[in-house]
């Protein structure tokens, strides 16, 4: 997926999640269980948007199931 920023540069999503990420782990006021669980989340997120954009891309959604 690519996406342009707030100042119209071009970001794919790896560049996004990398940002999110470096900002959840110099969060110096977050424990370090808080901060793994909020990369988990971040992931898992993303995984699942990677995902339910490839089946609407092979025009598999829950229509077709």
């Amino acid at each position: 997926m690519i996406t342009f920023n707030s100042s119209g540069f071009l970001l794919d999503r790896a560049t996004l999640v990398t940002s999110a990420l470096l900002q959840i782990t110099a969060t110096s006021s977050l424990s370090e269980m808080e901060r793994k669980l909020h990369v988990e989340n971040l992931l898992r997120d993303e995984f699942d948007d990677v995902k339910r954009q490839a089946i609407d891309d092979r025009g598999l959604g829950d229509d077709d199931a």
